[in-house]
């Protein structure tokens, strides 16, 4: 498969749809729509592995009910169905146990909207995303592969490239810190995940029990704290198979005074690439000592990632933007 001309006629669709205007958008419409799709196929997973799982997403809101058919719900009904019910269903979504992701996709759609108006484009869109299927550990790969090419894009997206780190970057970064298992590894700035999955990839080639690969979930951890990438970072989570990224987080880590936390949440490691160029809100420079108080986005992260780094351990810093190829 030609996975940029795969992309491109999803981007084509989007295109006729008078509301559905430039990257930015067309880019969030599909993060949500990857996000359903794949998570379906994780709760099928865990379906099939546990009798007793209750599934986050209501039956009636699966994209397996109402998307998969390529001659259902389409037109007026299918835009009615998303904004009326779709959509504040999974606005709406509270927690049943400490394991449920009801929280993390919750979270996803807080701030994401349809920017689709026309429902028989949407079916269109909605048919050609499922001729990627995950029948087999092959389907599966090829749709990484394509959703790795659909974050690549995001570089020539405007500000949307913010989110985005070169792969060769974030693997090299990696495999240099060399993270373990049992080591706590933190991106606090981890916008659509590209450090985490490398951190990941990384540790599992070196494990050997069943023990490291359930502490991979546990101390790999990232916090995004805007809405887009982290939709993309959390799809991204479920497409290395962490099936319950918890430890995946929206928020804003500037956003707890520095002085607040305790020695028990330091880090091992903190690999990341700081938001450059911006400022933070009024009040955020208190969060750190005068000393160092500032607004400046990235000079604010740098003093956090000093404090909460355990000082046996190290950090990696991305400084060089996106022109690496």
């Amino acid at each position: 498969m030609d996975f940029y001309k795969y992309l491109q006629s999803l981007r084509n669709i989007m295109r006729k749809d008078k509301s559905c205007n430039g990257d930015a958008a067309r880019i969030e419409q599909l993060s949500w729509l990857f996000l359903l799709k794949i998570f379906d196929d994780v709760e099928k997973e865990n379906e099939l592995l546990d009798s007793k799982y209750y599934p986050v997403i209501k039956k009636e809101f699966q994209w397996r009910n109402w998307a998969t058919n390529e001659e259902g719900i389409t037109g007026d009904k299918l835009i009615n169905f998303i904004n009326s019910k779709l959509f504040p269903h999974l606005k709406d979504l509270k927690s049943k146990d400490k394991t449920s992701n009801s929280d993390i996709i919750r979270n996803c759609f807080v701030d994401i909207s349809n920017f689709m108006s026309n429902g028989t484009l949407l079916r269109q869109l909605i048919n050609k995303m499922n001729e990627l299927n995950f029948t087999s550990s092959k389907d599966f790969h090829l749709f990484g592969t394509v959703y790795e090419e659909f974050l690549r894009l995001l570089q020539s997206a405007g500000d949307a490239g913010e989110f985005y780190t070169p792969r060769p970057l974030t693997k090299f970064m990696a495999d240099k810190i060399d993270p373990k298992a049992n080591e706590i590894t933190l991106d606090p700035a981890c916008g659509t995940g590209g450090f985490i999955t490398a951190c990941i990839d990384h540790i599992r080639k070196k494990i050997r029990t069943v023990k490291e690969t359930k502490e991979i979930e546990k101390n790999v951890r990232g916090i995004e704290a805007k809405s887009l990438p982290y939709v993309l970072g959390v799809t991204n989570m479920f497409l290395h198979k962490l099936n319950n990224p918890k430890n995946i987080i929206r928020g804003n880590i500037l956003e707890k005074p520095l002085r607040d936390y305790s020695e028990s949440e330091k880090v091992d490691i903190i690999i990341t690439n700081p938001p450059f160029g911006g400022d933070e809100i009024d009040g955020v420079e208190l969060n750190v000592p005068s000393d160092v108080r500032t607004k400046e986005t990235a000079k604010l992260f740098l003093t956090y990632i000093n404090e909460l780094l355990k000082k046996k351990r190290k950090s990696g810093y991305n400084f060089t933007r996106w022109n690496i190829k």
